[in-house]
């Protein structure tokens, strides 16, 4: 994944790994921390998505 670029704003290995962890079945209630990040990791997804894709999720 070396020299990887998204168009997601401010999206880095941190919310990859968070996104990764939580796919993986890895529990985001048992951590505050996982909880938090992945929230905001999935929130830098949508906020990239055009309007019209944001009003249907």
């Amino acid at each position: 994944m070396e020299g990887y670029q998204t168009q997601v704003k401010h999206f880095d290995k941190e919310d990859i790994v968070y996104l990764f962890l939580n796919g993986m079945g890895v529990k985001a209630e048992k951590s505050r921390i996982l909880d938090k990040h992945t929230d905001i990791s999935l929130k830098k997804i949508l906020k990239a998505l055009p309007d019209t894709r944001q009003k249907r999720l």
